[in-house]
């Protein structure tokens, strides 16, 4: 038993100078079974009762292993370059098209669009003008059958897309004026693709009156902003709504 005790002892010494003689790093001695590829032989560990010497090695600096000797070679860094500039023209030269195309040019600037009563033309009743872009949609809704007021209502893909019709309150910044925290009707379109916040409007004049040639409409929910929508011309609108409302709905 004795024996024993000195021989877990001698072990645990020897551990110990093992670790004192192999500092990590690049040249790290680490116990071993002598020279052999990619080692090199340099020394022995101390001796102990109970516990013999083990070699010590290092990595051979000069050892290529044939992995990679088969490794394929460095690419050549004017080689990526190349490449790297290739891309970036091919790119840029998608860019340019997709800013040539017609129906991009369209979505990006926006564009307005009519529309009345297609029953009665002539009642100056259910006068839209709508105006379309990829930030959004901006719609001014003028008076109809059974309601004699206005709706300005946005429509994009982050509004909330409530399962029911919902009232929320609602922050509408327009630049112009000072924020105003107002109530609106919440509700989804495009089988719930879209959300949808209409804002009433006393009258349709009122709304007529407060239309500018440019003017933007960024509105927050809760802190997030939901919709920064736009539309440009709108003094052109504004006299295509005013002969919609008079029974003279734009072609």
């Amino acid at each position: 038993m004795k024996r024993l005790r000195v021989a877990a002892t001698s072990i645990l010494m020897g551990v110990s100078v093992i670790a004192l003689t192999c500092p990590s790093g690049a040249n790290a001695q680490y116990a071993c079974s002598g020279n052999s590829e990619g080692q090199i032989m340099v020394g022995m560990t101390p001796s102990s009762p109970g516990l013999g010497s083990v070699p010590l090695c290092v990595d051979d600096p000069n050892y290529a292993s044939p992995q990679a000797s088969s490794a394929p070679p460095a690419p050549d860094p004017s080689d990526i370059l190349a490449n790297y500039a290739r891309m970036q023209f091919e790119l840029l030269h998608k860019l340019a098209a997709i800013a040539n195309d017609p129906e991009f040019i369209k979505m990006r600037d926006g564009y307005w669009s009519y529309f009345h009563d297609q029953d009665a033309p002539r009642s100056g009743l259910h006068c839209i003008a709508m105006f379309r872009s990829a930030a959004g949609i901006v719609q001014l809704n003028g008076p109809g059958r059974g309601y004699s007021g206005a709706l300005l209502i946005l429509i994009g893909p982050d509004i909330p897309k409530p399962a029911n019709f919902s009232t929320v309150l609602a922050t509408l910044d327009q630049k112009i004026v000072p924020p105003q925290t107002v109530h609106a009707f919440n509700y989804s379109m495009a089988d719930g693709k879209l959300g949808a916040l209409a804002f009433t409007v006393p009258s349709v004049e009122a709304a007529l009156a407060g239309m500018k040639e440019n003017l933007t409409f960024k509105v927050t929910l809760e802190g997030r902003q939901v919709i920064d929508a736009f539309y440009r011309d709108g003094i052109d609108a504004q006299a295509k709504m005013r002969e919609c409302l008079r029974g003279h709905p734009p072609a």
